[in-house]
């Protein structure tokens, strides 16, 4: 399964927020993003909270290439996540 990354408006924090869907829309994280952030604001730290969540079979935008994301990319911040299991 595919994740996505992107920008926009989130489910749980206002304002701007940088989350990640899976293809299927069954994997959803999102961390609020605060002026003066990277674009990469939190990509690190909302993918491990994905696989801490025991998602399993993914495949992350930048797998391989993470030395190359600006560094709040592993931001200490809150991430809200929302995983359904599969029927």
């Amino acid at each position: 399964m595919t994740m996505i990354f992107e920008a926009g408006s989130g489910r749980h924090f206002d304002g701007g927020v940088n989350y990640m869907i899976s293809e299927d829309r069954r994997i959803y994280a999102e961390c609020a993003v605060p002026d003066g952030a990277s674009e990469d604001y939190g990509y690190l730290t909302m993918k491990q909270a994905i696989l801490d969540a025991g998602a399993t079979g993914l495949v992350f935008p930048y797998d391989g290439q993470e030395s190359y994301l600006d560094p709040d990319a592993a931001a200490d911040c809150e991430v809200y996540t929302d995983i359904e299991e599969a029927d």
